[in-house]
């Protein structure tokens, strides 16, 4: 009895070990990704590369991104999980929620404006359908749910509240405004549009949807 007692524990441990293992070797491959794309940008940095820079072999790091293309994913969706984060957690009080959209959107905007050439790979690979079969079970290379589910927390406060009309579900509402973002980001990254242009285009769009939707200023 006392052997099977101390086993739990000890079998506990050793799969926190693993997954702090696990952990640790996704961080030294997403900085030795960003590191490399940064330096040699994405035609020219080979999956090779990136796991030397790791310090890991090609073997375990294909059981964490398959392509150069899953490599980008994780490294950009990791990038933009923050700034959503981040514009989220400093939404200033009082403002409508056009301009809180338009606080949050504006700033993946100017993130994938300073890195446009990875954008473009990213946005590609993204809009293909395959790409969204997720990479050895991860889940973090799409991140546009995020984006929506943060957006729809802020449209169901302010329906609450009566700012915003409740006609339409407030999921709703937030991928309508991710549609928004995706097509000024696409002219953007097209060089369609400029940076200050996509930005001026964005407050239009999002101010003209919330003037349809009604009940907010």
């Amino acid at each position: 009895m006392p052997r099977r007692r101390d086993a739990q524990p000890n079998a506990t441990a050793r799969i926190g070990l693993r997954e702090r293992n696990k952990q640790e070797k996704l961080q030294r491959i997403r900085r030795a990704a960003t590191e490399l794309f940064d330096e040699l940008g994405f035609e020219k940095a080979t999956t090779q590369a990136i796991a030397e820079r790791a310090r890991i072999g090609a073997g375990t790091l294909f059981l964490y991104a398959r392509t150069k293309e899953d490599l980008l994913a994780i490294v950009m969706a990791n990038d933009i999980r923050d700034t959503v984060t981040k514009a989220c957690a400093t939404i200033p009080p009082g403002l409508s929620m056009p301009a809180q959209a338009y606080h949050v959107y504006s700033r993946l905007i100017r993130y994938h404006a300073h890195c446009r050439e990875l954008s473009r790979h990213y946005v590609r690979e993204r809009t293909i359908p395959r790409a969204y079969r997720p990479s050895a079970g991860k889940k973090e290379t799409t991140p546009a749910p995020l984006i929506v589910n943060a957006m729809s927390e802020l449209i169901g406060q302010l329906q609450a509240s009566g700012d915003v009309s409740r006609r339409y579900p407030a999921a709703v509402i937030s991928w309508k405004l991710f549609a928004l973002y995706y097509g000024v980001l696409v002219h953007l990254l097209l060089g369609v549009t400029s940076e200050r242009e996509s930005l001026a285009n964005l407050r239009e769009s999002f101010q003209m949807l919330f003037d349809g939707i009604g009940g907010d200023g």
